[in-house]
């Protein structure tokens, strides 16, 4: 390349570098009236209305779909109100996924359900509440794992509240007998439920889920904290183990032991010191067992120390 050019090639870069920047400058130094402003305050984005009522699902069957069993669903919604005016709440039910063979499907057609709310809508007074219940009746469920739905309150510019979620599992497993014997137990009340009203309040501070396991599948029982009498029951039984028979089992005893036996799991979701069991996880309480007959009647028990899952084998004996 010759210098001339060479020369005309840096006068045409310098020529295009400064259009560039005296155009941008242009741009800061004098913005045009459509983007001009008497406020020179930064903006920001809208704050998020706060909702004025609050929603709680108090479920009258299980919250999960059983296919040994008809397909009725029903929850009671409570609802409560931080409005200093009377509201009209209207309902409606939104199905938004749905998974099958593990895969989510997102604003799915289906039609195998219907439902309706007993009242279609309620009245809540000034800082008041009322609720309503919720029945969904289910007609072909086999090949959905998971129905995901959004409980819709009407008359959102009122309370905004968009609305509340509401997972139903299906399964297989047959968990009628369970219920039996939680009603049992709270008719009854062989143990009492922990003490909330002296010392170390537990039951208050402690969230507890039960869940049974059947041959690898499992499903949630119940989810509660210490003043719940079932979760009370199994944690009384904790309390009378008085036989140690192995103090070293690994995860993938436990592993084979949930994939070929009935047990029951108590789990506490976040563990705690204040436990007879130093650092309580989990127990398993074995009901039956493919594995081993020799397990059953037995409680598995682990604790978290030191970072380190640690099980133990234990027995009740009188």
């Amino acid at each position: 390349m010759n210098k001339g050019a060479l020369i005309f090639l840096v006068v045409i870069l310098f020529a295009s570098v400064s259009s560039i920047l005296s155009a941008y400058f242009i741009t800061v130094d004098n913005p045009s009236p459509e983007n001009s402003t008497d406020d020179p305050s930064p903006s920001f984005p809208p704050i998020k209305t706060i909702p004025l009522i609050y929603t709680e699902l108090d479920y009258i069957t299980s919250p999960d779909l059983n296919l040994t069993q008809s397909g009725h669903f029903a929850v009671n919604i409570n609802v409560s109100s931080r409005a200093d005016k009377e509201l009209v709440i209207p309902f409606s039910l939104e199905l938004f996924s749905v998974f099958r063979d593990g895969v989510q499907e997102v604003s799915p057609v289906v039609s195998g359900f219907e439902y309706w709310y007993e009242p279609s809508f309620i009245v809540i007074e000034p800082n008041g509440c009322n609720s309503t219940l919720l029945t969904i009746e289910f007609f072909d469920i086999s090949d959905i794992d998971r129905y995901d739905f959004r409980i819709k309150p009407g008359n959102v510019d009122e309370h905004h509240l968009g609305g509340h979620g509401l997972n139903i599992e299906v399964t297989s497993l047959d968990k009628s007998w369970i219920a039996s014997i939680i009603n049992l137990v709270e008719e009854y009340k062989p143990y009492p439920a922990a003490n909330t009203t002296s010392g170390y309040p537990y039951g208050i501070f402690s969230h507890s889920k039960i869940y049974y396991y059947e041959n690898g599948i499992s499903d949630l029982v119940i989810a509660g904290d210490g003043r719940d009498y079932f979760i009370s029951y199994l944690e009384n039984l904790l309390h009378q183990v008085n036989v140690q028979r192995d103090d070293s089992i690994s995860e993938i005893i436990i592993d084979d032991v949930l994939d070929t036996s009935k047990v029951l799991m108590l789990y506490h979701r976040v563990y705690d010191d204040f436990h007879l069991w130093e650092n309580f996880d989990r127990a398993l309480f074995v009901l039956e067992s493919a594995f081993d007959e020799g397990l059953v009647g037995t409680i598995f028990i682990r604790q978290i120390i030191g970072g380190k899952h640690l099980w133990s084998q234990w027995m009740i004996v009188k």
